[in-house]
């Protein structure tokens, strides 16, 4: 049984996460402690706004059923140190194009890695509309082909 108030319970810190949906064009926030707590938003201030509603809304419903309400889980903290082993013959490629950038090999790391991270995305975004491109010129084919024909 629940022995905290709502008022202590909204209190509580619980970590949301606030992702893009490219599909929607819309931002969703869900609280990972608190199962089915997910809105959406056309911002992330919106989204954040509307999730701290519905968080108070999830811990109103739950208490009144007596259902057992989970404690916040800490949000994972990063030091922004990482320990990678790579082979010899790389890191010295990759020590040389860093000194050939007038860069550090770290900050010509974290930029490798921060353009890989985000091409990611671009990547699949680009797939999308090249495979929405192609079904388009497909059908224009297909349609100069039957205006051909008639002629």
């Amino acid at each position: 049984m629940n022995t905290k108030s709502l008022e202590d319970l909204k209190a509580l810190d619980y970590p949301v996460r606030i992702e893009y949906d490219r599909e929607d064009f819309l931002y969703i926030a869900d609280f990972v402690d608190l199962p089915g707590c997910s809105v959406t938003g056309p911002a992330v201030t919106e989204a954040y706004r509307r999730a701290q509603t519905a968080k108070e809304e999830w811990l109103r419903v739950t208490l009144e059923q007596g259902l057992p309400i989970p404690k916040p889980s800490k949000a994972v903290e990063y030091s922004g140190r990482l320990l990678l082993r790579l082979p010899t013959s790389l890191h010295a490629m990759l020590a040389e194009r860093a000194r050939a950038n007038g860069a550090s090999l770290n900050q010509y790391m974290v930029h490798l890695l921060s353009a890989g991270a985000v091409g990611d995305e671009r990547i699949e975004s680009l797939k999308s509309s090249l495979a929405t491109s192609k079904e388009s010129n497909g059908k224009l084919r297909q349609n100069i082909h039957k205006d051909s024909l008639r002629r």
